[in-house]
């Protein structure tokens, strides 16, 4: 009797752990793909491997772009520092800082779109089409989500 129901333990764990391993693996970039255009999407485009030596150079280009990731964390501490002391607020400073932060964020908003329309202008009108369906897809999926968490 114990040996059975050890034996269903066991198995359970099994089946339980292979299904989360599975699921693990579906439609997930990784973590090097985000922001690009991954192997699947490549694939589902058709795209010719000109078009992709070209996307990819534009990606490349795009990357040397982006903001050191230690400049928001040392607005971020310059923001705490000004909240975190005895003295009197300086507003002026905050004003500043908050002022640099959205216009590097601006930036790189700009450079994202910029590349998304580099890359919109290597693929022909059907890829363009195909994408667009992808992207209004994802878009009805996570729309569904939320509406489902509500």
């Amino acid at each position: 009797m114990k040996l059975n129901k050890l034996l269903t333990v066991a198995v359970i764990s099994i089946c339980l752990a292979s299904t989360a391993a599975m699921a693990g693996q579906g439609g997930h970039h990784k973590h090097g793909e985000r922001g690009t255009l991954s192997e699947r999407m490549i694939a589902h485009l058709q795209l010719s491997e000109q078009q992709q030596t070209q996307i990819k150079a534009i990606m490349e280009a795009n990357k040397q772009l982006k903001p050191q990731r230690g400049s928001r964390h040392e607005s971020h501490q310059a923001l705490q520092a000004l909240t975190h002391t005895s003295e009197s607020f300086d507003e002026q400073t905050a004003r500043e800082i908050i002022q640099t932060q959205q216009s590097k964020q601006m930036e790189r908003k700009v450079a994202h779109l910029k590349t998304r329309h580099q890359v919109w202008n290597i693929l022909t009108e059907e890829q363009q089409q195909k994408w667009a369906q992808v992207k209004e897809k994802h878009k009805e999926r996570r729309g569904h989500k939320r509406d489902g968490d509500k």
